[in-house]
């Protein structure tokens, strides 16, 4: 227990029948990614997902529950943090490449290739490799099905 990062997560204001509270979560599975998705904003992250120095946005796409979600933390801060979002990675690689053109630093992060330039699974293999570290946090959301 002592490499946790988290030690607890509580949802406070539970409105019976207004959504997102009424997700079925437990029973039936639907509802994974909102949940992950409102720890990783309340956590810190942007919701469409990167390390906490992502600031873009090309909507706001994240629900509300994440205003109603408080993260017990443990004290240990992690060496490295990332949010993969399935769904929004295109967006994240482009915004990278975007803020790559005025830095020239944010493409090495990934092992020197833009993601839009390795496929689906290079592009996952660079995260993986390039900016998961021991002792890190990663939520991840669906990483098999992102689409780049």
């Amino acid at each position: 227990m002592e490499n946790l990062f988290i030690r607890q997560i509580l949802i406070k204001n539970k409105q019976k029948g207004v959504f997102p509270y009424t997700l079925p979560i437990i029973k039936n599975g639907s509802g994974k990614s909102t949940l992950l998705e409102a720890i990783a904003v309340a956590y810190g992250f942007n919701a469409e997902g990167g390390s906490k120095n992502v600031t873009f946005a090309t909507a706001k796409i994240h629900s509300e529950l994440c205003e109603n979600i408080t993260i017990v933390k443990c004290g240990k801060v992690p060496k490295s943090s990332y949010f993969l979002r399935a769904e929004s990675f295109y967006n994240l690689a482009s915004n990278i490449v975007e803020l790559d053109e005025n830095t020239g630093d944010l493409v090495k992060n990934y092992g020197g290739i833009s993601l839009h330039n390795q496929s689906h699974g290079e592009s996952f293999m660079s995260l993986i490799t390039n900016r998961f570290r021991k002792n890190g946090l990663y939520l991840l959301d669906d990483p098999d099905g992102a689409p780049l």
